[in-house]
């Protein structure tokens, strides 16, 4: 049986596109407009000791963006389409 090579995070961060790199971008945009519009309204969750969007969701302040993390959760344009397509 063929064993399937777990790529390293070096390995994954390597293989992303200009295309995957400019979405991880845009994602971090709209999370800090976002962040600005909810301590704006001052949304606050006392319990959680944060601010939340209108879904409830946790939202977090810019300093606390990892850029590397977003980018690893944003697949590839191959993997996204491919599992589109088995649909």
């Amino acid at each position: 049986m063929d064993e399937i090579k777990k790529k390293t995070r070096e390995e994954i961060l390597n293989g992303k596109t200009m295309r995957e790199r400019n979405i991880t971008c845009n994602r971090i945009e709209e999370t800090i407009l976002e962040y600005e519009d909810v301590v704006r309204n001052k949304r606050g969750d006392k319990e959680l000791e944060c601010y939340v969007n209108r879904e409830g969701e946790p939202v977090v302040h810019q300093k606390e963006i990892v850029y590397n993390d977003i980018l690893a959760l944003i697949p590839l344009s191959c993997e996204f389409y491919s599992k589109r397509e088995k649909r």
